[in-house]
């Protein structure tokens, strides 16, 4: 995901800090609060391959998951790497894991009770 940092100086606490908030805000269902630093033009693919561009839609998918497979849904993400760009732009590579969700989507196994991507 894209986010809004213009003009920040990233530091690894700070990248830890909106990973956090952004597991926060999927654990509470809350989409807004999830695509909270997303850019306007966010690209987005989610686990089982559907493509959108914009807050919008991105929104919008994940009210809906968040009513439906998701609902009650534990995300947590590791960081498994940071490539820092410049001051202000890093590329974040994230394990994300999933539990709880009512059954897997569509062509995703679950290991161990979780969906791993």
């Amino acid at each position: 995901m894209e986010h809004d940092v213009t003009g920040a100086r990233l530091a690894r606490p700070d990248i830890a800090a909106l990973i956090a908030a952004e597991d926060d805000a999927w654990n509470r269902g809350d989409a807004q609060g999830f695509a909270d630093k997303a850019l306007p033009d966010v690209v987005f693919t989610n686990v089982i391959g559907m493509f959108s561009v914009g807050r919008a839609p991105f929104i919008a998918q994940h009210e809906h998951i968040f009513a439906t497979i998701y609902r009650g849904s534990v995300l947590h993400q590791t960081i498994q790497h940071i490539t820092l760009l410049s001051p202000d732009i890093a590329i974040v590579d994230t394990l994300c894991t999933v539990t709880g969700a009512s059954h897997a989507p569509p062509g995703i196994e679950l290991i161990d009770g979780a969906i791993r991507r």
